[in-house]
């Protein structure tokens, strides 16, 4: 593709299967190898201080595995760490103009691990959002609420509209992560976001 049209017969397949977009979402190996090739000192998630459960263990296997993967595939380091995908914006302005490839990571790394980002674009004009959130931050493995309030700061730094946020102390003291609750109810021009949390 390249501004929208194709410039090939070529077909490329593959791409629109489940398991392939999930696997791009669920991969935090370019993480792990930059904390492990860092000694530590990148590649740190987020939430990592509160959610014990996102450290890698034996993360110096991970680069052996990237290691076989690339002589498997031929792949490079990147290719390895990396969803990489055919670029379907291509010429679509400047910033895609030459970009062959779109190089995907697992959205967690944001602290944002609800895919919520879509739906808050305005061309969307989405007014009501279901947020399922099941990360397990809390020692009863409840999640906190980090999730949706990185979201909020982002969206707010963006210009996106979101619902105001409490903190996730408030989450946690008012049970905002165990009971269904709702965000945005007496704010105007923002979606309305009901969140609904689990024990991992």
């Amino acid at each position: 593709m390249f501004n929208g049209s194709a410039i090939n017969d070529t077909c490329v397949v593959g791409f629109d299967q489940v398991g392939f977009a999930m696997g791009t979402s669920g991969s935090a190996d370019n993480f792990w190898t930059l904390e492990v090739i860092s000694n530590g000192t990148e590649g740190g998630f987020a939430k990592r201080s509160s959610l014990q459960k996102r450290q890698a263990q034996g993360t110096e296997a991970i680069l052996d595995l990237n290691s076989i993967f690339g002589s498997a595939f031929n792949l490079s380091l990147n290719d390895t760490l990396y969803g990489v995908y055919p670029n379907p914006f291509r010429g679509y302005n400047n910033s895609m103009l030459l970009e062959p490839n779109l190089i995907l990571v697992d959205g967690s790394e944001s602290g944002q691990t609800i895919p919520l980002w879509p739906a808050l674009q305005p061309a969307r004009g989405v007014n009501f959002i279901i947020a399922y959130d099941g990360s397990g931050e809390t020692p009863a493995l409840w999640q906190n609420g980090t999730n949706m309030i990185d979201t909020y700061n982002a969206a707010t730094a963006a210009g996106l509209k979101f619902p105001k946020m409490p903190t996730a102390e408030s989450f946690i003291d008012f049970r905002f992560n165990e009971l269904p609750t709702f965000f945005g109810c007496y704010e105007e021009d923002v979606p309305l976001v009901s969140l609904v949390g689990s024990v991992i």
